[in-house]
């Protein structure tokens, strides 16, 4: 583009004067800087049955979008077996109102062949501005989760393929995260430094980068079922002390973070059968939040929460490496507590024993 810009330049300031041919070069710069701006992309992915495609349209959706769409269609028609068509949001970064007249009217002529419509991870504004935008009958339907989309396909007797995720998931992750950002993947190569380690719960949930708006290779994690940490034993065998080891030692983390949740499943789980325990690897596992909770009287789960937060400090004054630690104070804890109801993030002071919401 560059190089096609400086011979056009060239020719006219030939043919022309400097200024006057400076004004059409402009002019014609300022264009193609436009439809840069205003460029978008779409991958295109069939379901290994070819009944179902996944779309993730990528980058700014406005009045250059309809060549796009265009593409999709005619890749459809060229497969006669498509039942579905899913268009993914998760990597549009705009869409102005001829992208949403454009997106509405190029999806209803792929709805008129057949072909069911989901529109996958719209978020709040945008649904609200293609809802008021419908100058019909509305012939998609909205999905939020992964298991919507199953909902969605089981009531049309299509069988939902996780292993298709999957795939879709890497090539997404390839043809987005990982083209866009090969000097951090080099540099991750050579070794990883992550400032931090995270205990945290295994519950779907939360995912550790997205609340802590965190690059890979930044934290290191433990998850478990309820964010256990054992207590430092030579004989046990639990792979949360190698973890521990390893990033002390090795990886030299000197920062902490324990996040628990609200409506945690293995503390509401310890707290309901808190006398209870039978053979099990779950059960064993939970005896050690039970352990605890026993020494508090009407708990409620919120409450259980934060007692089993808590806990897992002493436990983790257990291991040599961190009382030699906190001796030198050279470690720090991060007691956090998010909320699944609201999304909010608590912390916890140890001084006044509060829980603070981060805003």
């Amino acid at each position: 583009l560059n190089l096609l810009i400086f011979i056009l330049t060239y020719v006219i300031i030939l043919f022309s004067d400097l200024i006057n041919g400076l004004k059409p070069i402009l002019i014609l710069a300022f264009i193609f800087i436009i439809l840069k701006k205003t460029a978008n992309k779409f991958f295109f992915k069939l379901s290994k049955n070819n009944e179902v495609v996944r779309i993730g349209l990528i980058g700014f959706i406005s009045f250059s979008s309809f060549h796009s769409f265009n593409r999709i269609i005619r890749k459809i028609k060229k497969i006669n077996n498509i039942k579905v068509a899913i268009f993914e949001f998760a990597q549009v970064t705009n869409i102005d109102s001829m992208g949403i007249n454009n997106l509405i009217q190029q999806t209803k002529l792929i709805s008129d062949l057949g072909v069911k419509i989901i529109y996958h991870g719209v978020n709040d504004i945008l649904n609200k501005k293609i809802l008021n935008n419908i100058m019909f009958e509305q012939f998609f339907v909205f999905t939020v989760t992964e298991n919507d989309i199953k909902i969605e396909l089981e009531k049309i007797n299509i069988e939902y393929q996780t292993i298709d995720v999957i795939k879709n998931g890497i090539y997404k992750f390839k043809v987005g995260y990982a083209k866009n950002n090969k000097t951090l993947i080099d540099k991750l190569s050579q070794g990883q430094y992550p400032h931090s380690l995270l205990i945290t719960c295994s519950d779907s949930r939360l995912s550790p980068n997205d609340i802590f708006s965190s690059s890979i290779g930044e934290i290191f994690t433990i998850r478990n079922v309820g964010n256990v940490i054992p207590k430092y034993s030579m004989s046990n065998t639990y792979s949360e002390i190698a973890a521990i080891e390893f990033a002390l030692n090795v990886l030299k983390i000197r920062n902490i973070v324990i996040c628990a949740h609200t409506e945690c499943g293995a503390v509401k789980s310890s707290m309901d059968m808190i006398n209870v325990s039978d053979d099990t690897g779950l059960s064993k596992w939970l005896d050690q939040i039970k352990l605890e909770l026993k020494k508090h009287n009407d708990l409620s789960y919120d409450e259980g929460v934060k007692v089993n937060l808590l806990s897992q400090i002493n436990n983790l004054k257990t291991y040599p490496i961190i009382i030699d630690l906190l001796s030198k104070k050279q470690l720090t804890f991060i007691c956090l507590i998010y909320d699944i109801n609201t999304a909010s993030i608590f912390e916890f002071d140890q001084n006044t024993q509060s829980l603070n919401k981060i805003s």
